[in-house]
């Protein structure tokens, strides 16, 4: 991993508690962002700090960000709605896809690997996810987790690319429409 790389991880990671406060169409490119950002990562050679500041990153991806009610110092009053970003529970379909392959990247939790997996399958029944899936190069983040010592989520592995290969003539066409123009 270089430098640039270990300065970026912490500064995305403290960016997304502002994620609340800013336009939610702005969601999409910053997650984008850090998901080709984490392609790049070296997982060979992660220090302890680097490990934490993942594991974070990945908890506020699959969690979201919640912020508490802020102060107004011009008027003395305090807004106690909190505001929040969800990224892995969007309604977004490709902030939710990014998100799951980001927390499949990142997280070694048992559960929230699990949980983004059945998320995966149940949004690879969609043309625009199956799109997604290709255009984000995903084998290589689920083929991640096609290990013996990960026992539990080879079901979850194998379902996610068992329902990539489902026939859709819909998914057919437009690939062969991609590949023509």
């Amino acid at each position: 991993m270089n430098n640039v790389q270990q300065k970026l991880l912490p500064l995305m990671t403290e960016q997304l508690q502002w994620m609340p406060f800013v336009n939610i169409k702005l969601h999409e490119p910053f997650v984008k962002f850090i998901y080709w950002s984490l392609r790049q990562l070296d997982a060979g050679a992660q220090h302890s700090t680097v490990t934490s500041t993942l594991r974070r990153l990945g908890e506020d991806i699959f969690q979201g960000v919640v912020t508490k009610g802020i102060q107004d110092s011009s008027q003395h009053s305090v807004e106690n709605k909190p505001k929040t970003a969800a990224f892995f529970k969007s309604s977004n379909l490709p902030l939710r896809f990014l998100s799951t392959l980001i927390v499949l990247k990142i997280v070694t939790e048992a559960d929230y690997l699990a949980q983004a997996f059945d998320s995966l399958c149940l949004d690879l029944k969609t043309e625009e996810e199956k799109t997604l899936f290709l255009e984000y190069q995903a084998v290589p983040v689920i083929l991640s987790h096609l290990r013996i010592s990960s026992k539990g989520l080879l079901s979850n592995v194998i379902d996610s690319l068992l329902q990539m290969t489902v026939e859709s003539s819909k998914f057919l066409s437009s690939i062969r429409v991609k590949k023509a123009g």
